[in-house]
């Protein structure tokens, strides 16, 4: 089995051109630009394209285009799913009009410049038949000139993609500095995860949010007109034993907030936060509208789900975030 890494146009699209006739695609996601590409290499040979994730949207310059040269070229037929659940294979199938040779290959790589061109992607060759699926996608898919396309198919803006990466690489890169900010507080104030550690008189993890269907951890308090964290009667004597009860202490944040808290309420479950609103910081770290209730799976997708408390004294304590898979 041969894996390709560099040059996938030449050495699979351009060597399989020159011994077949037809080539039969399934691609999550593919460009006009490139279908252009390969026709003006080879303007007489049949291609099928199946577009896999065009529920979520095709860009409106695409669209046109796939369009445009669907009527150019009698060959190619451009498809978008527009039922069932969305595919995201990457599968090109070449063989001749007899159908009785065939060539295929899978991988990584999307049917457009970046998939073949730009990004370190790898295909290979396998000795198989991709038949069956192109069948199946067949019957999910709607050609792109279909009178009724656009009834199953919503056409985005160019500036709205663009404006959509920039927002993803904005939340990447304050990913990446929050994630620095806790590795250098955590390596500054000698704080280690370990499971050993937890529960100690030093150490003391919490989960940020109850689970959904054991009340039995710690959660933001949900209401705008509390600002503590809540926990159950199972978290109760921790809490209690760590923090001590009614006294004020002293917490510094891994984004070096300090602010002055008190473990309240009549079992003590309450760790009020006085100087600033600890629900909407945490939503403010994890990018979360604070109109909008914090969930498990906003946390799941952020990376951490827990504090992690040290004790300095009775009177000053640190806390930063981590993953509880870690200790």
């Amino acid at each position: 089995m041969n894996l390709y890494y560099e040059n996938l146009y030449e050495n699979i699209i351009k060597e399989s051109f020159e011994k077949y006739d037809v080539l039969n695609v399934i691609s999550g996601y593919a460009s006009a630009s490139f279908v252009n590409l390969v026709l003006n290499d080879f303007p007489n040979k049949e291609i099928n394209l199946y577009i896999g994730m065009a529920q979520q949207g095709i860009s409106k310059e695409d669209h046109y285009k796939f369009c445009e040269i669907c009527k150019q070229y009698p060959n190619v037929n451009i498809y978008y799913q527009t039922e069932d659940v969305p595919t995201h294979i990457k599968a090109l199938e070449f063989t001749n009009n007899n159908n009785e040779y065939k060539k295929l290959y899978i991988g990584s790589a999307n049917f457009s410049e970046t998939g073949f061109m730009k990004h370190r992607e790898v295909m290979t060759a396998v000795n198989d038949s991709l038949e069956v699926k192109l069948r199946e996608q067949y019957k999910i898919s709607t050609s792109c000139t279909n009178p009724t396309i656009l009834k199953h198919i919503n056409l985005i803006d160019q500036n709205h993609f663009e404006s959509g990466l920039e927002l993803l690489n904005k939340n990447k890169n304050k990913r990446r500095k929050i994630d620095k900010c806790i590795e250098e507080f955590n390596k500054k104030n000698n704080i280690h995860f370990n499971k050993h550690n937890n529960g100690s008189l030093e150490y003391l993890s919490l989960p940020i949010i109850i689970k959904d269907t054991h009340y039995d951890e710690t959660s933001i308090y949900q209401y705008k007109s509390q600002n503590f964290v809540f926990h159950s009667h199972l978290q109760r004597k921790k809490m209690v034993d760590y923090f001590k009860r009614n006294h004020v202490f002293t917490i510094k944040t891994f984004i070096n907030k300090k602010t002055s808290v008190e473990l309240k309420g009549t079992f003590g479950k309450e760790l009020y936060f006085y100087d600033f609103d600890f629900y909407d910081l945490v939503k403010d770290v994890i990018n979360k509208p604070r109109d909008q209730v914090l969930t498990n799976d906003d946390l799941k997708e952020f990376g951490y789900n827990s504090f992690y408390f040290k004790k300095i004294n009775d009177k000053e304590f640190l806390m930063t975030l981590h993953n509880n898979n870690e200790i």
